[in-house]
């Protein structure tokens, strides 16, 4: 006998950022019954051991608020599992051919397609052209998640990712953003989140590595600072190391007495190389390579711009690279904007800092996008703060493409 499934909204979001697990309730529309609940978990990414976590995690959940019979479950999972893409492909009056010239290049582009599911949805249609928005997600990462809900009693129905949930969040809170095209920016507190939306629907995402704590700095800040590079840097200076060894490998080739003597320098450079480990180990300091430490870049003077002195002018001054990166997507993003013009960036702050959009209105002319406040909750922080959450209690309102 089938089980009966009951229809109160439950929502399960993983934070891979902070390594925290959401549970979201909220009974029919009444949103004074919205439940909240967070756990913290340690695991490397979503293995293995993420996902005994997650189970343990939806256990402490669901004994928390006991249900009898099974429910449905919206799982919310981080934008880095999801593969986002735009196909735009000639039109074909055969709606047959059109579809195996879809799967052709889907096959192109997704070498692993057996280990993915994949959502091809037509986005944009002309005489000349079919535009469509396509998402990936491994198999086995909607498997774990099925069997682990399962357990629980939970249906996991349907998965979808963070910036999906997020534009349909902002489409119930504000509906005149419902089927509107625009970049939404929504500013966390250690990371922030650029979403392509295009008719209501995400068809891109951009993350950067600092939010409102960088935002409410008490001094401007240089981009360059907001990034660490250091590993790429070491990876580049150990590739370059390792590239001159490689020269002398590929001379060493060109005669056998050449390969003699580069061989007995190598034993004589690993011998060294022993020693010296031993050297160490007996507390000997060695001559190590290490980076040194990161200093703000120096720029002319006719670069830099005056410095403010008050609070709201250093909040203004560094939302300027906010505002450098969202022009920057917009420009570079030509296939996703394409179809519909975005018609503004919207942008999740709270009210204290409209002042920052005040200011930018003065110079709109010149970036010829104008930057809005995203107002819709500012009745309710903890909303404000997990958009993502809150749209997975709308399982209606996703569109096909964001529903795996």
């Amino acid at each position: 006998m089938a089980q009966q499934v009951i229809n109160n909204s439950v929502v399960v979001a993983v934070d891979m950022r902070r390594q925290v697990l959401h549970y979201y309730t909220m009974l029919g529309d009444d949103r004074a019954s919205i439940s909240h609940r967070v756990k913290n978990y340690k695991a490397k990414g979503l293995e293995e051991d993420f996902f005994a976590k997650m189970k343990d995690a939806l256990a402490a959940f669901v004994a928390e608020e006991p249900f009898e019979e099974t429910q449905k479950a919206v799982v919310v999972m981080p934008d880095e599992t999801v593969a986002l893409d735009c196909l735009r492909l000639p039109n074909m009056r055969n709606p047959k051919h059109l579809q195996n010239a879809v799967n052709v290049k889907l096959s192109e582009i997704y070498k692993n397609r057996a280990e993915l599911k994949l959502l091809a949805v037509l986005a944009d249609k002309n005489r000349q052209f079919c535009t469509y928005n396509v998402a990936a997600m491994q198999r086995s990462i909607l498997d774990s998640v099925t069997a682990v809900c399962a357990e629980q009693h939970l249906i996991a129905e349907p998965v979808t990712y963070a910036s999906a949930s997020t534009a349909v969040a902002v489409g119930v809170l504000a509906p005149q953003y419902k089927t509107a095209t625009y970049l939404f920016l929504d500013i966390k507190d250690v990371y922030s989140r650029f979403i392509f939306v295009s008719a209501g629907k995400t068809v891109g995402f951009f993350t950067l590595p600092f939010g409102l704590e960088f935002l409410s700095a008490k001094k401007c800040k240089q981009e360059d600072m907001l990034f660490d590079h250091r590993y790429a840097e070491l990876v580049v200076i150990n590739a370059k190391e390792r590239a001159k060894s490689k020269k002398l490998s590929i001379l060493a080739e060109t005669s056998d007495l050449a390969s003699m003597q580069i061989r007995s320098l190598q034993e004589e450079e690993d011998s060294e190389e022993t020693l010296k480990k031993g050297k160490a180990d007996k507390g000997t300091q060695q001559d190590i390579k290490v980076l040194a430490k990161k200093t703000p870049r120096k720029l002319p003077q006719f670069m830099l711009r005056p410095t403010p002195t008050d609070a709201e002018g250093v909040m203004q001054e560094n939302f300027r690279i906010f505002v450098k990166w969202a022009l920057s997507l917009l420009q570079n993003n030509t296939l996703l904007t394409a179809p519909n013009t975005p018609k503004c960036v919207l942008v999740n702050l709270p009210q204290a800092y409209q002042h920052i959009f005040d200011k930018l209105a003065e110079e709109e002319k010149e970036t010829g996008v104008p930057f809005i406040r995203f107002d819709g909750a500012d009745d309710d922080q903890d909303l404000a703060n997990h958009l993502e959450l809150f749209g997975g209690l709308y399982v209606k309102n996703f569109p096909a493409s964001a529903k795996f």
